[in-house]
């Protein structure tokens, strides 16, 4: 969401560079000098073509209110006695006629005698440009009717409506430029008279400036019928997009409006008449004034005022159809409404438009700059219109209003695309993730299905041979177990909710260094081929934290595994301390490191750090997001510091578990009220964890060894594994285990993989420092299937 400062910056400097730009255009395109005539009377004696080519005919004319004065065959001007006045030009003639009169209809004569260089043999030929003139005029030069538009005449009925400007190229055979100009107005109730400047210059360099400006008008035609026709067809060959048609539809108006600007190149250069020209003239600004608001309206829902333009389009369209039904006369009588549905649109939008930017829609900001140029060009053309000014045709606020339209498509289509992209690899990663996914559930929910299974099964093969009360312990065991893995269940629920911060965690205090050792122990097999060294340097005297056990490992894997990946040589170091009530991990190596870029970036979904041969990276850029989202929920915090070439340090922080926390953490398999189920689980943990083992009846029989730090998954273990086919000894720990080795000879070592103070890989690394492979056989228990876990258990020594 843009700033205001911000937005009121960059269209302050986009305005001031489009007024920058009109200017220099302003002194390039002013070729024509100013030249003030006085008493109807100009000398250019002294006029030197060479250096100023084209010269502007402006300040006092001879003027004859209500009198077409004609030239005699000598070209002789004879007026009617009295009758002539000094007016200036370019100005409206409404107040030179008689007070009562006060109208711009009417008729008149103005006269301008131009004293040329005495040598005229050597003057090239000349050209006299007579701009638009409401409604009709026609110019005599030293008697000779020259040129004309429309038909100047004392009656209206015989008067014939034209306002197309003409220029007219004349030898100049004696000293003295009679220019007489014959204008007579009975349609514009607006402006009357000679309201822009008569120019006089050589002849190519008058055709050179004309086709200056027309051609300008022309290619600004060429390109908004370009817009228009690219966004018709888009919209009939794609998606019915409705402000593709509305912004086709307003091309179109404004091509329409630039052909009858300046120049007239509608009449000009097709012939079409004054009538049909000005009807064009009205439709096409209320045309674009209606649709603009329209067109907003469909781009901008964000701004709910905007569904009122639909009034203000109803407005334009009663406009238009007055337009087309009355005559151009009476259209004129209009001109205030005109020019009031303009204001309402061209007004309006802009702030709209700063609104929308305000809210952060998308590329609005393209759409305001496209307005404020359109805003550019219709101040200046009421600056013109009021101060009379020569200024000219000028091309590029509209150039900048449809570019800047343009790009908003552009963008807006590079944006679907770029959407539609990241959408179709999001599905596809999805779709790979899910099968991924499918997998590991399977594998998770394995360890208490088989614990289920098992304990069935005991209970059937015990029929007749234990008591009914066995049984039901047995059964009430399993019955726990199976709401062990409803637990289970609900937490694979809850990792769907991970992206929606609806993750339902179950902390608990956990010992940090036991985490962690089984954690390293898991990436170990990644640094082969690597000169890389694994430290973990917590203390034993840091406490535990509060935390999910699960999310936890999965927290030290990510980061262990991202540090393992991105460093070559070196060592990995995990280590911890204590900040007020947060333990503040940290996982720091000696890797390739990040730049600023790489890490504003890492921590987003399916990013990843720079790529590179040697470090073998892999992964779909999920894990660190993960991680990230994961600490967050724990109430923590996690950033990187990173130097290119010089590592990089993860810091990550926990709650500290509180005293009372520690008393009262409840068992792993619990998360509800105590009921009978639990209270049989309890009972038989305690019977397996503080009972010596019971000695079978026959000696002879394979001895197993079982270790494993939940007693529920050793009491399960001991139930599958008939007491009177093998002698089962258990124990909660590794170095419990590895001391049990010395008591006699074993003929299996059944190990848990994660357990506390010792993993299953470092006891089984262990072991085989001791037996080999057929003088002690190890099982690894896990419910992780990954490869690199499975990997792990072989490197450790494992048989299976």
């Amino acid at each position: 969401m843009m700033k205001r400062r911000k937005i009121a910056a960059i269209v302050g400097l986009f305005f001031l560079v489009l007024t920058g730009i009109r200017l220099v255009w302003i002194n390039i395109q002013t070729t024509s000098m100013r030249i003030e005539a006085e008493d109807g009377r100009v000398d250019l004696s002294d006029w030197l073509p060479s250096s100023k080519p084209i010269l502007s005919l402006d300040g006092q004319w001879e003027f004859y209110p209500s009198q077409l004065a004609t030239p005699g065959p000598d070209g002789a001007f004879v007026p009617e006695a009295g009758s002539t006045m000094k007016m200036a030009v370019p100005e409206s003639w409404q107040r030179y006629f008689s007070p009562q009169q006060r109208s711009t209809f009417g008729y008149g004569t103005y006269r301008l005698r131009v004293i040329l260089p005495q040598r005229t043999e050597e003057l090239p030929k000349l050209t006299v440009r007579i701009p638009r003139i409401s409604t009709s005029s026609a110019l005599y030069v030293n008697g000779r009717l020259e040129g004309r538009s429309g038909q100047p005449a004392e009656q209206a009925s015989s008067y014939r409506a034209g306002s197309m400007p003409y220029s007219v190229t004349i030898t100049a055979d004696r000293d003295v430029l009679d220019l007489v100009l014959h204008v007579a107005n009975y349609d514009n109730r607006v402006m009357g008279g000679l309201t822009e400047p008569v120019k006089l210059g050589t002849a190519s360099a008058m055709e050179r400036a004309y086709w200056y400006s027309a051609g300008s008008q022309a290619a600004m035609v060429l390109l908004m019928v370009m817009h228009a026709g690219y966004a018709f067809v888009l919209y009939f060959i794609g998606a019915r997009h409705k402000p593709l048609l509305i912004f086709s539809l307003l091309a179109a108006c404004g091509a329409a409006a630039v052909s009858v600007d300046q120049d007239q190149i509608l009449s000009a250069w097709f012939g079409v008449g004054y009538e049909t020209a000005s009807k064009v003239f009205y439709l096409s600004y209320v045309g674009v004034a209606g649709l603009l608001l329209h067109f907003l309206k469909g781009l901008l829902p964000e701004i709910p005022i905007l569904r009122y333009s639909r009034w203000h389009l109803v407005a334009c369209a009663v406009f238009g159809l007055g337009v087309l039904a009355l005559p151009a006369r009476l259209i004129t009588y209009a001109d205030g409404l005109h020019t009031l549905l303009m204001l309402v649109s061209f007004g309006s939008a802009p702030v709209f438009l700063y609104l929308a930017v305000r809210k952060g829609v998308p590329d609005a900001i393209y759409l305001l700059l496209g307005v404020v140029a359109m805003a550019s060009n219709l101040i200046w053309g009421l600056l013109n219109y009021t101060f009379f000014l020569d200024i000219g045709y000028y091309p590029f606020d509209m150039l900048a209003l449809f570019v800047a339209f343009a790009l908003y498509w552009f963008k807006q289509y590079f944006r679907s695309a770029a959407e539609t992209a990241t959408l179709a690899e999001r599905l596809k990663e999805a779709d790979r993730l899910k099968d991924e996914f499918l997998v590991q559930t399977s594998h998770e929910l394995r360890n208490p299905l088989h614990g289920i299974l098992n304990m069935a099964q005991t209970v059937l093969d015990s029929a007749g041979k234990s008591d009914d009360e066995a049984n039901r312990d047995r059964l009430k065991l399993l019955v726990s177990v199976g709401k062990r893995m409803s637990f289970l269940l609900n937490d694979l629920v809850d990792l769907t909710r991970l992206r929606e911060n609806r993750v339902l965690l179950q902390p608990g205090p956990l010992r940090l260094q036991a985490e962690a050792s089984g954690v390293l122990d898991m990436v170990r097999f990644l640094t082969e081929g690597k000169p890389i060294k694994l430290e973990n340097r917590i203390p034993d005297s840091l406490p535990p934290v509060l935390a999910d056990e699960n999310r936890l490992l999965q927290i030290l894997f990510n980061l262990l595994h991202n540090a393992v990946k991105f460093t070559n040589e070196g060592r990995i170091v995990i280590d911890a301390g204590i900040e007020g009530d947060m333990a503040v991990i940290r996982i720091s190596d000696t890797g390739i490191g990040m730049d600023e870029a790489t890490m504003s970036r890492i921590f987003l979904p399916y990013e990843q750090g720079r790529e590179q041969t040697e470090t073998n990276a892999s992964g779909f850029g999920l894990g660190l997001s993960i991680t990230k989202r994961l600490v967050e929920l724990h109430g923590g915090e996690l950033t990187v510091t990173s130097v290119p070439n010089s590592g990089s340090v993860f810091r990550f922080t926990l709650p500290v578990a509180k005293p009372d926390e520690l008393e009262a953490a409840p068992e792993a398999i619990s998360a509800g009220k105590p009921n009978e189920a639990d209270a049989a689980l309890n009972r038989a943990e305690t019977a397996a964890a503080a009972s010596p083992p019971e000695t079978p009846a026959h000696r002879d029989v394979p001895r197993i060894l079982a270790v494993d730090d939940d007693p529920v998954n050793l009491r399960v273990l001991t139930n599958a594994l008939a007491r009177d086919r093998y002698e089962i000894v258990t124990a909660t720990s590794g170095l419990e285990a590895l001391s049990l080795l010395n008591a006699g000879a074993w003929d299996l070592l059944i190990a848990d993989v994660m357990m506390p103070g010792m993993s299953g890989y470092e006891v089984s690394r262990t072991v085989r420092s001791m037996f080999s492979h057929s003088e002690l056989p190890i099982l690894l228990l896990t419910a992780r299937h990954r490869t690199e876990d499975i990997e792990a258990g072989f490197r450790a020594g494992a048989n299976d």
